[in-house]
């Protein structure tokens, strides 16, 4: 059979859905009013009010389906773009790195090459950023201590010397199951952004806090600075794809960070201090160590 040839659907439409839910809806409602007045009557009051509901909730259906199709084909779109700019951001850093072996020596030249290498570099962060976003990736669980993986991770974490950061990490406190690669890069994501963050608002004595504990069923990691904080027109859409407090952000780190939070059953989540600053935290089940 082919193609042409398939039996057609024997699924109803949609508007004949919609009808026989609304007539159930319809005679459940009455059902449950028997004898505050003659069936007629009721379905006449009862009707229009559930079709008006059915009507919202199927407008509003309607909205979250289009806007999920839109994320879908912008995810799709992303992943084609990022794919294809990073064969030509290869050839170029290849290119800049033999281009400064042959002006050794000329300072000038070399400066404005270096700024190119910079911009490079930021644009392969990006396009691997985007890739990691929209990627579907298992998570390899397995029993870590938190503690173990931030000051891992902290060491890849840039770093920028004005601003001090202090650890607070007790071993044995913060067990969970998790893939250490994936949680080091939430690690490295927030704490590079706390970082940058203090850089760029010229905060007095710009100081990071990274530390683990534990609450009754998780597992936590929680960053503070002293900085300006979040704004708090920003702070709902703070995990948002492009979304970002920093001049130079990306808006992609956060994003990325809270997918793998999520995909470990856990969660980050951002607020401001009432006395200034911002603190993130990232909360994950907690593993009891194994007796």
């Amino acid at each position: 059979m082919t193609r042409d040839d398939a039996p057609p659907s024997t699924l109803p439409p949609p508007e004949m859905f919609t009808a026989s839910v609304r007539a159930s809806v319809v005679d459940a409602v009455v059902a449950a009013l028997v004898g505050l007045g003659p069936r007629e009557a009721l379905v006449d009051r009862v009707a229009p009010a559930v079709a008006a509901a059915l009507d919202e909730e199927s407008r509003a259906l309607d909205e979250q389906l289009l806007r999920v199709e839109r994320t879908a084909f912008g995810a799709t779109l992303a992943a084609g773009v990022a794919h294809e700019l990073r064969n030509p951001l290869a050839v170029m850093e290849t290119s800049l790195f033999i281009l400064q072996e042959r002006l050794a020596g000329d300072e000038r030249s070399l400066r404005q090459v270096r700024r190119l290498v910079e911009q490079v570099s930021l644009a392969t962060e990006i396009v691997n950023d985007l890739l990691d976003a929209v990627r579907v990736r298992p998570i390899d669980a397995r029993p870590v201590d938190l503690a173990s993986v931030v000051r891992d991770a902290v060491g890849r974490a840039p770093r920028v010397s004005v601003v001090a950061l202090s650890l607070e990490l007790s071993p044995g406190i913060a067990l969970t199951l998790g893939d250490p690669r994936r949680l080091g890069q939430v690690v490295v994501n927030v704490v590079a952004n706390a970082v940058q963050a203090l850089e760029e608002s010229g905060t007095p004595s710009p100081a990071v806090t990274v530390r683990v504990g534990r609450s009754a069923e998780s597992a936590t990691l929680t960053i503070d600075d002293n900085g300006p904080g979040i704004p708090e027109a920003l702070l709902p859409r703070l995990f948002d794809p492009l979304v970002s407090t920093r001049a130079k952000g990306t808006g992609l780190g956060l994003a990325l960070s809270r997918r793998i939070a999520e995909a470990h059953g856990g969660a980050l989540t951002a607020e401001n201090h009432p006395a200034g600053g911002a603190r993130l935290t990232l909360s994950l089940p907690l593993r009891e160590a194994a007796r």
